[in-house]
């Protein structure tokens, strides 16, 4: 539209101006005729660099792979070992409050080191 304006310093200055400004248009590069907002320019650049846009976002969705695979293992590691506490403190209170073990059964290893 700029071709098109009413007031004269709006327009083009010469034909060789909206001739690059067609270039431009055909080669999916930003054109002067129109305020270069942010949106425009951004559908530009990914309109010439489709396959570096691409493989960005593949990096980054492998990239995001990677860190929920490895926060996944963290949480089961931790939670598998609390799961083995648990149980080796179940088991150890099951053999103290059990009838069989007394002091008397302990071995005498055991009973040479002194308890803190």
């Amino acid at each position: 539209m700029k071709a098109l304006e009413k007031d004269r310093t709006h327009r083009y200055e010469t034909a060789s101006a909206m001739a690059r400004d067609v270039e431009r248009h055909l080669h999916d590069e930003p054109v002067e005729a129109c305020p270069p907002f942010a949106g425009y320019r951004l559908r530009k650049f990914a309109r010439r660099n489709k396959r570096a846009l691409a493989m960005t976002a593949l990096a980054g969705v492998m990239l995001l792979v990677a860190l929920g695979a490895m926060a996944g293992s963290i949480g089961w590691t931790v939670r598998d070992r609390e799961a083995r506490q648990a149980k080796l403190a179940s088991q150890l209170e099951l053999i103290l409050t059990s009838k069989r073990f007394r002091p008397t059964n302990v071995s005498p290893l055991l009973t040479f080191f002194p308890h803190s």
